[in-house]
């Protein structure tokens, strides 16, 4: 029984055109999410702040290391 040869062809520019979009739909909606922080008033937030922040900055941390690129280092 013969093995069928599958010719698998990857389309560079269709990957790069999705990476591309999906980078512009993530800094829109962290732009997004940056103004309402901004707009918010202090009381309205205070109590989740600390929430967020912690949040964010593993969401950084995260995306540093998988980009390769570590503050700490």
């Amino acid at each position: 029984m013969r093995a069928k040869s599958s010719h698998v062809h990857i389309d560079s520019e269709k990957i790069d055109a999705k990476l591309n979009a999906e980078r512009a739909r993530l800094v829109a909606l962290l732009r997004q999410l940056a103004d309402r922080l901004e707009a918010a008033p202090p009381a309205r937030i205070s109590e989740g702040l600390a929430w967020v922040a912690a949040g964010v900055e593993m969401l950084v941390r995260t995306v540093e290391k998988a980009l390769g690129r570590d503050r700490r280092a």
